[in-house]
């Protein structure tokens, strides 16, 4: 997977891979096929405690600064999710690290799954 492009926050000092792209925290905008992605890591910080049109609203803001931006991507929380706003996907891919939860968007097209990576069964009893 050499030809596939991975995006990233990080302060380490580590050098990555030739196909690794660092995000830029004051405009964490990536593009992927012509879409644009706004990269939201605290946006779930910001969601506790508070209700749907209040995401809404913060979407908003975000569209205000970058019209083209056609997703909101966040992390935080361990399930995916997926709001349509009024201009905007709202989506967090969940964790499949921790929670074996994730999200796929195919585009152009645009179709969103959502899929759950199951635990390795029990080994049969002899």
């Amino acid at each position: 997977m050499g030809e596939f492009e991975v995006y990233y926050f990080s302060d380490c000092n580590k050098k990555p891979p030739q196909n690794w792209s660092p995000i830029n925290e004051k405009k964490p905008i990536i593009e992927v096929a012509g879409r644009q992605f706004y990269l939201h890591l605290r946006m779930a910080r910001i969601l506790l405690g508070e209700t749907e049109s209040d995401m809404h609203r913060e979407c908003l803001k975000i569209l205000e600064e970058h019209p083209c931006v056609e997703f909101v991507l966040y992390g935080g929380t361990n399930n995916a999710f997926l709001a349509e706003g009024q201009r905007a996907y709202i989506i967090n891919p969940g964790d499949v690290r921790s929670s074996r939860n994730f999200a796929v968007i195919t585009l152009p097209i645009t179709e969103i799954f959502f899929g759950h990576v199951p635990l390795e069964p029990f080994p049969p009893i002899n």
